[in-house]
């Protein structure tokens, strides 16, 4: 039996080349950010990496959620991007979160 759980990004639609987009400059923002204000290269590169795969999860979550309106799942990684600062969110429990999604929606 073969998955469709795992999907390739296909950069002719905006909705994915906004997101290749997004969530590395997330990504670079925390990381510039975190360089800026403690300095330490191991912290500002760990923040980048959550930073972007966080913006990335809560896109593609809700892609899932609501797959009409590409606009929300923009709306989403722009809201995940923005509140990395108040802590650093559980990567695996977004992934769960989204694997949850995409079997629920049978997608």
């Amino acid at each position: 039996m073969k998955s469709a759980i795992g999907r390739p990004l296909d950069p002719r639609y905006p909705s994915n080349r906004f997101i290749l987009i997004a969530a590395p400059l997330s990504g670079l923002g925390w990381m510039v950010w975190k360089l800026v204000s403690e300095g330490d290269w191991g912290a500002a590169a760990g923040r980048a990496l959550v930073a972007g795969m966080a913006t990335f999860l809560a896109w593609a979550i809700a892609r899932e959620l609501d797959p009409d309106r590409p606009w929300t799942a923009g709306v989403a990684a722009a809201v995940a991007s923005g509140t990395i600062g108040a802590g650093v969110p559980s990567l695996l429990v977004a992934g769960t979160a989204l694997l949850a999604a995409r079997t629920a929606a049978r997608t």
